[in-house]
């Protein structure tokens, strides 16, 4: 019988070769996650935090103007009271001239001199504090600006207006307050934040879905090359990340806890500096209305002695007491008016407003 035939390679295993041979492979992955729960979550946890950023910011922003309308407040308080001991240097020059006349005339006797020229010599030390304390106090408002200056100007004086609150009950300068202060603005983002924290944490077990695309050309020689390409939707699951999510969700309680606290405290602060600020306000118009008729009546006071004086029934220490308790009076309406300013600045500061 014929054998039958066998072609080498058909229906045969290969041997195996060491033969090398050219492969080019040229192509492109692109790779897309169409929905991440944690990423997302991450990502509106960052502008929470960013909110927070802008409240503090804004808390920087509402202390400096606290601060500039202080040392203004100060400089302009301190000019005031050069004025003050430049008109008492003034009245003690004029007085020293009438007593010098008396003396000269042998109407009153050697002491009266003297006491005159210490009360004079003492006036200018007041005037000479006074100015130096101006001068420190313009110092401290380029500060409390920011600028770079000397000190060689004035302060204009400029009335402060009532704030619209400070005679409102109570409740109603609190709901003010918490609207506008961006310090508990910052505490309700960060609260937020961590509850979006929480959630990324909590969605740490949610699969990651995502998209994929290939293309490639490729062959064995490179001017004979195939496209080919494929497409794949996938989803990863991150079954056991040995319990990282369920901490992290636990450890975002804890801060939600402390920083709802924390906003708590601020609360009873803001109304606190509020208590304090209306209080401070109602003192410093009662001050200014009792400074007031106490400058009145030692202005009468001082004219009273004077004529006395004048008369021959008074004597030097009675007028030099009066000239002072004039000059003290005068001094106490000065800080009374001061005292009214910084009250509606701290007031102001407490509803948030710059």
């Amino acid at each position: 019988m014929p054998q039958p035939s066998i072609t080498p390679g058909v229906g045969t295993h290969p041997r195996p070769t060491n033969t090398t041979y050219n492969f080019w492979r040229f192509g492109a992955t692109f790779t897309q996650a169409l929905f991440d729960a944690p990423s997302f979550a991450y990502w509106r946890s960052a502008l929470a935090s960013i909110g927070a950023q802008r409240a503090t910011w804004d808390t920087a922003r509402l202390d400096a103007a606290y601060n500039v309308r202080l040392a203004y407040f100060g400089a302009r308080a301190n000019a005031a009271l050069v004025e003050v001991a430049r008109e008492t240097l003034e009245n003690q020059k004029r007085h020293l001239g009438q007593v010098q006349g008396y003396v000269d005339v042998g109407s009153r006797p050697e002491i009266d001199l003297a006491q005159s020229r210490a009360d004079m010599a003492n006036a200018q030390v007041q005037l000479i504090t006074a100015q130096n304390n101006y001068d420190t106090s313009k110092a401290t408002l380029n500060q409390a600006m920011g600028v770079a200056m000397d000190t060689d100007y004035e302060v204009e004086d400029v009335a402060t207006d009532p704030v619209d609150l400070e005679d409102s009950p109570i409740e109603a300068d609190v709901e003010a307050a918490e609207k506008a202060r961006p310090e508990l603005r910052a505490f309700d983002e960060r609260v937020h934040q961590e509850m979006l924290l929480r959630r990324r944490a909590q969605w740490g077990w949610s699969p990651v879905l995502g998209f994929t695309a290939n293309v490639s050309d490729a062959g064995a020689a490179l001017d004979n090359l195939g496209w080919n390409y494929y497409v794949q939707l996938g989803a990863t699951w991150n079954l056991f990340g040995g319990l990282l999510n369920w901490s992290q969700a636990r450890e975002a309680n804890a801060q939600i806890a402390s920083i709802s606290a924390q906003r708590d405290t601020e609360r009873l602060q803001v109304r606190l500096e509020l208590e304090k600020g209306r209080l401070a306000v109602r003192a410093a118009k009662s001050a200014i209305a009792a400074a007031n008729d106490a400058y009145e009546n030692a202005k009468i006071l001082a004219r009273l002695a004077e004529g006395r004086y004048k008369a021959g029934v008074g004597n030097a220490i009675e007028l030099s007491d009066a000239i002072l308790q004039q000059a003290t009076a005068q001094g106490q309406l000065v800080q009374s008016r001061f005292n009214l300013a910084t009250a509606r600045a701290q007031f102001l500061r407490a509803l948030g407003r710059r």
